[in-house]
């Protein structure tokens, strides 16, 4: 498995990947984008650290780092194995720092995952509902 840079002719795909996403596994937006604000988003480069990941120039999904080294994983087709192996290899890779990650309360896959890798529950995190003030 290889890791490459973001660029521009990914865009497309990453916005599919969003939009195959299931809704109630979002934690950092509540609608969709539009495609134009998708692309002026990685534009701006948000993450120091994303790559795409490929087998045999087959795309199977990226990774990003965020500024405080929170991890998000996401593969085109998820197999519990193959997330598994990558977020291993991310975690080997980055080795030198704390690593964080948030996953919506509904993904029980990922949290399987992520503890079974050693990651241990640090705190929980609420959302202020409006709709009450």
């Amino acid at each position: 498995m290889t890791f490459r840079d973001v660029t521009p002719d990914d865009y497309k795909v990453l916005y599919a990947m969003l939009l195959d996403r299931r809704p109630e596994l979002n934690i950092s937006h509540k609608t969709m984008p539009e495609y134009n604000k998708h692309c002026e988003f990685w534009d701006n480069n948000p993450y120091p650290t994303v790559k795409m990941i490929e087998n045999k120039n087959r795309l199977l999904g990226y990774f990003y780092l965020t500024r405080l080294n929170e991890i998000g994983l996401f593969l085109i087709e998820f197999d519990e194995e193959l997330f598994r192996r990558l977020l291993i290899e991310i975690l080997k890779t980055y080795s030198d720092r704390r690593l964080l990650v948030n996953i919506s309360i509904n993904n029980t896959e990922y949290q399987r995952v992520f503890v079974g890798c050693g990651f241990k529950m640090i705190q929980q995190t609420y959302e202020l509902d409006r709709t009450y003030v």
